[in-house]
């Protein structure tokens, strides 16, 4: 997932510049553990999340021909992910944890009125036992 993260990473850089996105690409040449490069490449999918159009076709093929799976395929992943911590009704780690919480800072996002409350009442279980 790190070599996918960089490669986003670069692709950001190259059309939007800026010295944030240079820091982050350093970041990403780093040696990081498994769960470093997840939080990134979670952070990055965030980041990205109205990415459509040209830019993801441009940006997906770029990926594949570089042997990685697509951004398409690692948002549906993500996609899919949250629909199983969701049905599942509990959060099993800080992982899921923060993938809830970045879908609900998604104000716009297609989150329905149920499922929000659901992931928001989640998300306060899990912090009111963290705490415990």
């Amino acid at each position: 997932m790190q070599a996918f993260a960089l490669a986003v990473l670069e692709f950001m850089r190259e059309k939007h510049g800026g010295h944030l996105l240079d820091q982050f690409v350093s970041l990403a040449r780093q040696s990081m553990t498994k769960s470093q490069a997840a939080m990134l490449v979670s952070d990055i999918l965030e980041w990205n999340r109205d990415l459509d159009g040209g830019d993801l076709i441009a940006l997906d093929e770029r990926l594949a021909n570089r042997g990685l799976p697509t951004f398409t395929l690692v948002r549906r992943r993500q996609d899919r992910e949250f629909a199983i911590v969701l049905a599942r009704g509990t959060i099993a780690s800080d992982d899921e944890w923060r993938l809830l919480n970045a879908r609900l800072s998604d104000v716009d996002g297609p989150l329905s009125d149920n499922d929000r409350a659901l992931a928001n009442r989640m998300l306060g279980k899990y912090e009111s036992e963290k705490t415990v």
